[in-house]
């Protein structure tokens, strides 16, 4: 009777697991809208420092006022080296006609979420059709320009269009709102265990 009373009660936990999945909240780092410089690009590295990864689902820009073609170009490890290799990067995103809320405040650019795991990651933002992004100069390529427990933020360079000039050093103006990647659960493999070995001990008696 306890054997099966301690059954029910492993299949009931497990159930109500499985029903309760963990809580994912979005978080956000941002490396301020001070401007003060711009031209038609900017890449910069990103260290994700949390061993499951992370979703990134937003960049907000700091843009010109107009309407803007943007692209989004990643790549793993850091872009040095990578600033005229256009095969060196992937293409993660394409927006024609975003309206930019102006210079010095952020404008939401919605992207397809995008996954990235632990370690260095660079990015490329690209105006296509002018120079309207704003950036802040830096002091040195690489300094750490924004960090939280989640990711550091360093600073770049800007760049003339599609892979053109660079500019060094830039800080990428703007916000990155993301959510950490759940690390995988353990109660599911721990449940079945105890379901099995439950079973076992009541076919033996």
């Amino acid at each position: 009777m306890i054997r099966h009373s301690f059954a029910v009660l492993a299949m009931a936990a497990c159930a109500l697991l499985a029903f309760h999945p963990t809580q994912v909240h979005a978080d956000i780092i941002s490396t301020g809208f001070a401007g003060g410089n711009g031209q038609s690009g900017n890449m910069f590295d990103v260290n994700v420092l949390t061993v499951s990864g992370i979703e990134i689902s937003q960049f907000d820009l700091n843009l010109d006022l107009g309407s803007w073609d943007l692209m989004l170009y990643t790549k793993s490890g850091t872009y040095v080296g990578s600033e005229t290799t256009p095969s060196d990067w992937t293409l993660h995103e394409t927006t024609l006609g975003l309206t930019s809320a102006g210079e010095n405040q952020p404008t939401a650019w919605d992207i397809s979420d995008l996954t990235l795991g632990p370690g260095i990651h660079s990015f490329y933002v690209n105006v296509a059709n002018g120079t309207a992004l704003n950036y802040t100069n830096g002091t040195a390529e690489g300094n750490l320009a924004a960090s939280n427990a989640d990711i550091e933020i360093f600073e770049g360079i800007g760049n003339q269009a599609n892979f053109g000039g660079q500019f060094s050093p830039r800080v990428w103006n703007g916000n990155i709102i993301y959510e950490v990647v759940p690390e995988p659960t353990t109660w599911l493999p721990l449940c079945l265990l105890s379901m099995f070995v439950t079973c076992v001990r009541r076919k033996q008696r």
